[in-house]
């Protein structure tokens, strides 16, 4: 079923006008020396994250990879729900497609329902976005920020330092960004994502958590 939903949901996002050219026939024009596959990159198709405000659990983030072709698909979703006294307080709900040629995003396309309002967003050739999988992000200084729509300006500020994944401790690089956008984001030796925080409209902590990060108990594994 989660198949058959994720798949509705590429054709229906990257439907193209009839004379344009889709992104495979764009991707299979070009020359890609260099494919950074993110399944090779994760040892899986599919990150999970649970989300936390005050030490509750308010929803979950999923990022999934597809190979199309030539092409790489990430679709991430992100579902929170919170209840005051079991009423339903605030609803959110976030689906984006990302279409990769090699190192290269052709396009990106984003639902954002909260609280039952609808917005859409999408863009060409922007370069990296707030999806936050992809390592490259915060190496520069220029982000796409699929809820907005629009560019927001960064700085980073990197800090090492060991965080807890699941039952372990494992070395992060820390990347405090600010500037058009404000968050942290913690990235694994290998450039992996591990955890992300930034803060609500109420000033609270929001923090997502890796569930599904074991790489990093096999690399623990492998150098004890």
């Amino acid at each position: 079923m989660r198949r058959l939903i994720w798949t509705a949901l590429a054709v229906s996002l990257t439907a193209q006008p009839s004379l344009a050219s889709t992104p495979t026939e764009r991707c299979e024009a070009r020359s890609v020396e260099h494919f950074a596959d993110p399944i090779d990159l994760y040892q899986n198709d599919q990150l999970t994250f649970d989300i936390r405000r005050k030490g509750d659990v308010i929803g979950s983030h999923e990022v999934t990879f597809t190979r199309d072709g030539t092409l790489v698909r990430v679709h991430a979703k992100t579902q929170i729900n919170i209840n005051l006294f079991f009423v339903p307080v605030f609803t959110y709900d976030y689906r984006s497609l990302e279409t990769w040629c090699g190192d290269t995003l052709l396009d990106v396309k984003t639902i954002v329902r909260e609280n039952g309002r609808e917005k859409k967003t999408e863009a060409g050739q922007v370069g990296f976005t707030t999806n936050h999988w992809n390592y490259a992000a915060v190496k520069g200084d220029k982000l796409f920020n699929t809820v907005t729509g629009r560019h927001n300006e960064i700085r980073a500020q990197v800090t090492d330092e060991m965080i807890a994944v699941g039952a372990s401790l494992v070395p992060a690089r820390r990347y405090d960004i600010s500037g058009g956008i404000t968050y942290r984001a913690w990235y694994d030796d290998q450039g992996r994502w591990l955890q992300l925080s930034f803060k609500d409209k109420s000033g609270e902590d929001v923090i997502l958590n890796c569930t599904s990060c074991d790489f990093a108990y096999r690399q623990m594994s492998d150098r004890s």
